[in-house]
C-alpha cells in the first residue's frame, strides 16, 4: 500500500533532467547544482526545501545583477504550475550547497531530496561536471 501513497504524491511526477554540480577545488565550502526541473502533474507543485545528506545546508538561491553589480539571495519557495519547468542554471536559479559533510571532488554524485508544501519528499542524484562542460 505504501508505494500506492508514493505513486500519489506531488514528488512522483517530478523530475529533474541535465542533474549537474559545478566542479569545485578541493577544499570548496560551497557548490552549486543546476538543471531543468519539470512539474509532470495535473496540479500545481510548490518546493519549500532542499536538503542533502551530502551538505549542510542546502537552499535555493537566486544570481542577479542590480545596479551593475552581480549579487546572490535567497529565492522562496518554487511553484510550478502543471507541465511548468523550471532551469536552474549558472546565473539565475540554482541549488547553493554549502559545507560538504567529506571532502567532494569531481568524481562523486550528491543526492538531493525535494520537500514539497503537502509534506512529500522526492531524491534526485546530480553528477559532478566541469563547468565547460555539464552533464546533458
Amino acid at each position: 500500500m505504501v508505494w500506492l501513497l508514493a505513486a500519489c504524491s506531488p514528488a512522483a511526477d517530478v523530475v529533474i533532467d541535465d542533474a549537474w554540480i559545478r566542479a569545485a577545488p578541493p577544499g570548496a565550502h560551497m557548490l552549486a547544482a543546476y538543471g531543468t526541473i519539470t512539474n509532470q502533474r495535473g496540479d500545481e507543485i510548490v518546493i519549500q526545501g532542499v536538503e542533502s545528506a551530502q551538505f549542510a545546508s542546502v537552499s535555493v538561491h537566486e544570481s542577479l545583477e542590480i545596479n551593475g553589480t552581480a549579487t546572490m539571495r535567497p529565492a522562496g519557495d518554487l511553484r510550478l504550475a502543471p507541465g511548468q519547468s523550471i532551469d536552474l542554471r549558472p546565473g539565475g536559479l540554482h541549488f547553493m550547497l554549502m559545507g560538504p559533510t567529506a571532502e567532494f571532488d569531481r568524481t562523486q554524485q550528491a543526492t538531493i531530496r525535494l520537500l514539497f508544501d503537502d509534506g512529500s519528499a522526492t531524491e534526485h542524484r546530480f553528477s559532478t561536471s566541469d563547468p565547460a562542460t555539464p552533464t546533458r
